[in-house]
């Protein structure tokens, strides 16, 4: 009759709990490593897809400045013929300024409201 096996043997080979919480760290280490580098080569991915857009849309910002930048200086003209070029100057930055405070006002409070619970906006 071959011999049973010995609960003494199975017990020798089961691994520990220790080792067992040593092998559950180490197995949730390598999985948030790989996880991290899945992420950081969507992102990258991403990022690589994205940068053409993004330089477009510098571009289109620094034509709109220069087009406003323009628009100053052509009402500071238009004016200067009715009011002269003194008046012109100070006019046309007034108006500007005040165009850009209401732009402001109305955008920090956008920004602020932002950043509410969507039931106290």
């Amino acid at each position: 009759m071959p011999d049973a096996a010995d609960p003494l043997d199975d017990a020798q080979e089961k691994p520990s709990i220790s080792q067992l919480a040593r092998q559950l760290v180490d197995d949730g280490r390598s999985f948030a490593e790989a996880e991290v580098a899945y992420l950081k080569a969507q992102a990258g991915e991403r990022a690589s897809y994205a940068v053409p857009g993004l330089a477009m849309i510098g571009g289109a910002v620094a034509l709109a400045l220069g087009s406003l930048v323009a628009a100053v200086i052509g009402l500071m003209f238009l004016l200067a013929d009715w009011i002269g070029l003194g008046w012109s100057l100070p006019i046309t930055l007034i108006i500007f300024g005040l165009i850009c405070y209401g732009l402001i006002r109305v955008g920090t409070a956008r920004v602020k409201d932002s950043l509410k619970p969507r039931e106290e906006r």
